[in-house]
């Protein structure tokens, strides 16, 4: 709140397009808030967040304080942030979000900002837009003890169906990281996708002893039994078509929403835009 109440105060007194472009910011990550962890505190992945719960008012204010930012042509590293999320923001279904236009503006902030960080989240982005072995050719180029490398090999390893490269990759994700708990259920995951089935029942005990049962080890011990009832062939066939997902995607979304489509357009000469199609 305090730090909105200050956005809010430095937007009306300073004529910056860059000073204006926190507010978005400020507004747009919060907005998510409410569905970004559970009972337990373990974080939701943006694709499973339940977005009924999202406040799309500040969604709308954000997006509509970015438009303004835009318009005064001097784009900069806090502006292609605030464009970043609200096209996330924007996207009624994690199927709908426009990955191409958020390639686009990692394109834009690793020309204004660039660091390790911004390029592996860029790959990622990528990995969507273009196909996991187009955003795995994006990671190649990065170093591989970035925080998250690991993780984000296994993840686009998964959705490419390489379920055996995908494994390597989380279990050196574990090696870097043995506490975290999305990797430790990624892990069991990927050994149900791959038809180890006691073995991943094994890990999913060892994390259960050390982890309070949560939405999480639910949805890995709901993927250990699928598999267990199906060929492994079957569930990497899946993975294939389907992006490798077992986890359970909610699909319960606000019922009348005000903003329909979000166009955070790329520039045409040196001109920004923000466009809008409303109900």
């Amino acid at each position: 709140a305090a730090a909105t109440r200050l956005a809010r105060q430095l937007a009306a007194t300073t004529y910056d397009a860059e000073v204006a472009s926190l507010l978005p910011l400020v507004l747009l990550h919060p907005a998510r808030r409410p569905s970004r962890t559970r009972a337990d505190g373990s974080l939701v992945p943006l694709s499973d967040q339940d977005r009924g719960l999202w406040r799309r008012d500040l969604i709308a204010e954000g997006v509509a304080v970015l438009q303004a930012a835009l318009a005064r042509d001097r784009l900069g590293e806090y502006q292609a942030q605030a464009a970043i999320a609200a096209l996330h923001a924007d996207a009624q279904t994690a199927d709908e979000t426009d990955w191409v236009q958020i390639v686009e503006w990692y394109d834009e902030l690793v020309r204004l900002a660039d660091s390790p960080v911004v390029r592996l989240n860029r790959a990622v982005a990528v990995g969507e837009a273009d196909g996991p072995q187009a955003g795995l050719a994006a990671l190649a180029e990065l170093d591989p003890m970035l925080p998250r490398y690991t993780a984000s090999a296994a993840y686009l390893h998964e959705r490419a169906g390489d379920v055996a490269n995908a494994l390597a990759a989380i279990q050196a994700a574990l090696r870097l990281l043995p506490g975290d708990i999305d990797v430790r259920v990624g892990h069991v995951r990927l050994l149900a996708l791959a038809g180890r089935i006691d073995e991943g029942r094994a890990v999913l005990e060892a994390v259960r002893a050390a982890t309070p049962d949560s939405g999480t080890l639910a949805m890995a011990e709901g993927a250990l039994e699928l598999a267990a009832q199906r060929p492994a062939e079957d569930l990497v066939a899946k993975a294939d078509t389907e992006g490798g997902s077992t986890g359970a995607q909610n699909v319960l979304h606000e019922a009348h929403r005000g903003i329909r489509s979000c166009r955070i357009a790329r520039p045409v000469g040196q001109e920004y835009a923000v466009r809008f199609e409303r109900q």
